[in-house]
């Protein structure tokens, strides 16, 4: 038997030197990893920052654009009083106008109404003139000669006064119809022209008014228009900024929850590192006889690649939030997802954990005889969700643990009853940094167990 464990003893003193290059490598690995995750977490703060710029400048060049349309409108509606206040002036000249013309007409209407009248008189007087011959007896001379007196004739006789009273008569009736012709040509000329006239003016006022009312209609579909743009504007507006505001409280729920877990990744590390120095210790004060457990090589967890990845999710959904707001609660999926297996991560170092807890117990179990067993609280983890996986993989762990309490009590039932009041129980180790830790009395080994 002492052949063979010398013989054993360099085989097992050559693992702890590659499991510690393994361990290096891995810490130097997770290092990279934090420093990595670091620049990561500055580049998306670098790069939130530069889309806070970006929409600030969107939402300003939108303000102008909403000045611009206030400034359009105000300018059309000055335009359409105006044009509503020269459509009033038009309107007001051509009554004024219109009123002349009718008054021009009335007058010459009364006129002409009076030219007639003289003219009726003219032709009664004529006609009683013609059938009144100066031969008879009724004819009075003093009539006869004051009406050649105001006409400035002569009187020589009654038969050359009658005589010169038609001729005189006869050219008056003549002048008298060349006026009456002249008064009705251009009286009748007249009115044509101002028929004409108000016919133009008619039709200019009903051309007018109709290419207005075409422009005030299409002035009014362009106001309707720019308000409906405007309401479309701001509702997008709106719209954008709640998405923002989710978008954001989503992005900063998510970044805790990954600095919550990777605080409690490195907590774990840093109980697998000392996980890992407590067996190195307990492997380097064993009893030759006992044999060494083979370590559980745990590989590097791929939390690397997968925080790599959700910091490209991040940077894609940062760079996506002003033009992108739909694609918002695919890039939410993804992050949820991420942090699953960020879950899952901790929950394979929780079993990692609980494997190293095995063996430092069956190590404790197996060195109790000899050397003090040093031990750490585990600290259980922060977020509620960690707290079920753990619960998940400490009952797990219940059955292994039975195994070990097995083992020692098998073994412990081989030795001697000495040895077995050397051995100290796993539930009543002291544990380090307590009020209860008591330095161990060693007892003196007897010549025989040497």
């Amino acid at each position: 038997m002492v052949t063979t464990r010398s013989k054993q003893q360099p085989q097992q003193e050559a693992p702890p030197t590659t499991d510690r290059q393994k361990w290096e490598i891995i810490f130097n690995a997770l290092k990279q990893l934090l420093r990595k995750q670091q620049f990561q977490l500055d580049s998306l703060s670098q790069e939130r920052n530069f889309v806070q710029q970006r929409l600030q400048i969107q939402q300003h060049a939108w303000d102008s654009d909403l000045f611009l349309l206030h400034s359009h409108i105000s300018q059309l509606q000055t335009q359409l009083e105006l044009s509503k206040l020269a459509n009033l002036v038009h309107i007001a000249k051509s009554a004024f106008f219109l009123g002349s013309t009718q008054r021009d007409a009335f007058v010459y209407k009364h006129k002409l109404e009076d030219t007639v009248c003289e003219l009726d008189d003219f032709k009664a007087w004529f006609d009683i003139l013609s059938h009144r011959c100066p031969d008879q007896e009724d004819v009075a001379p003093d009539w006869l000669y004051e009406i050649l007196r105001a006409k400035g004739g002569k009187v020589n006789s009654p038969g050359a006064a009658s005589e010169q009273q038609c001729k005189m008569l006869e050219k008056e009736v003549d002048t008298l119809k060349r006026e009456y012709e002249k008064l009705s040509l251009k009286n009748s000329s007249e009115v044509s022209s101002l028929r004409a006239e108000i016919k133009f003016a008619w039709n200019q006022y009903n051309e007018k008014e109709s290419t207005l009312s075409n422009r005030l209609q299409a002035k009014n579909d362009e106001i309707n228009k720019a308000n409906e743009k405007i309401t479309a504007l701001l509702a997008r507006l709106e719209q954008l900024q709640s998405l923002n505001s989710e978008k954001d409280q989503t992005v900063s729920i998510l970044r805790e929850s990954i600095s919550r877990l990777e605080d409690e990744a490195c907590q774990k590390d840093e109980m697998i590192s000392r996980c890992n120095k407590e067996l190195e210790l307990l492997k380097s004060k064993r009893p030759i006889g006992i044999p060494t457990l083979k370590r559980c090589s745990a590989e590097p967890s791929p939390s690397s690649s997968k925080r790599r990845s959700s910091g490209r999710n991040l940077k894609r959904l940062d760079l996506k939030e002003g033009t992108a707001s739909a694609d918002l609660e695919p890039a939410t999926t993804t992050l949820r997802d991420e942090l699953n297996k960020l879950e899952a991560e901790a929950n394979l170092k929780n079993g990692e954990i609980a494997r190293l807890s095995k063996e430092l117990n069956l190590l404790r179990s197996k060195t109790s005889g000899s050397t003090p067993v040093l031990s750490h609280r585990t600290r259980e983890p922060s977020s509620s969700r960690l707290k079920s996986q753990v619960n998940g993989s400490s009952e797990g762990s219940a059955v292994p643990k039975e195994e070990a309490s097995q083992l020692v009590s098998e073994k412990g039932g081989k030795r001697t009853k000495r040895k077995q009041e050397d051995v100290i129980g796993i539930e009543d180790t002291p544990r380090l940094f307590t009020s209860q830790f008591k330095i161990p009395k060693l007892k003196s080994q007897s010549p025989r167990t040497r």
